[in-house]
């Protein structure tokens, strides 16, 4: 899939087919709803496993990791570019679990991960939410979701990411974005350490927005 073809993606809401952009493939709502509720009940966390480096799981796709937060891509993204950040800390509460510091740290992330994502694809505005359930995912994460241009108003917002298809993306398709996306947060966090704090410049000389305050 050529991102740079992907400005007029259709969002399929249906059965599987093939899209302008290529495969799509329906997803199975009964099935994943039974399997994310079988690992909560097992004391499994899918984040808690991304987020330990040597851990290997099989279906997401780790983009960045640093002292903190993770960024990985989804095995069935429903938009291209679609990916999810977490706190490598098992964080259940999208508010009462974090500080204002550990915000800063979050809206710092979301906010290089948006300008990453606009590079890769055409982005006409970059939807950000947070998930997180007891009775499913406990482990509290947001997904990223950029939509593309021209997509008809009643195909966004959450029919864009609700839909009952994904993209039939390969998984060397998949990786391709992810090492693009690691790479620039790479970049753009080495640039914000060398930039100099002070007035307009972005940087906050008082807070420590690298990460969560507490483990």
């Amino acid at each position: 899939m050529d991102p740079q073809n992907i400005s007029a993606q259709r969002l399929q809401t249906s059965s599987a087919g093939t899209g302008r952009d290529g495969p799509t493939a329906a997803v199975d709502v009964d099935a994943y709803i039974a399997g994310v509720q079988a690992e909560n009940a097992a004391g499994q966390c899918f984040i808690c496993e991304l987020a330990e480096e040597q851990t290997v799981r099989e279906g997401e796709s780790v983009a960045y990791r640093d002292e903190h937060w993770v960024v990985f891509f989804p095995p069935q993204p429903r938009l291209y570019g679609y990916c999810l950040l977490a706190s490598l800390r098992d964080a259940t509460d999208a508010v009462s679990d974090f500080t204002e510091d550990d915000y800063l740290a979050l809206q710092l992330r979301v906010h290089r991960l948006g300008r990453v994502l606009a590079e890769i694809t055409p982005t006409e505005c970059l939807n950000v939410f947070s998930f997180g359930s007891m009775q499913g995912v406990a482990h509290v994460h947001w997904h990223l979701a950029p939509l593309p241009p021209r997509i008809p108003f009643r195909e966004q917002r959450l029919a864009a990411v609700g839909k009952l298809a994904y993209l039939g993306i390969a998984e060397a398709e998949r990786d391709a974005p992810a090492a693009r996306v690691g790479a620039g947060m790479v970049a753009l966090a080495e640039q914000d350490r060398h930039r100099p704090s002070g007035p307009n410049t972005g940087a906050t000389a008082s807070r420590n927005t690298e990460g969560p305050a507490h483990p």
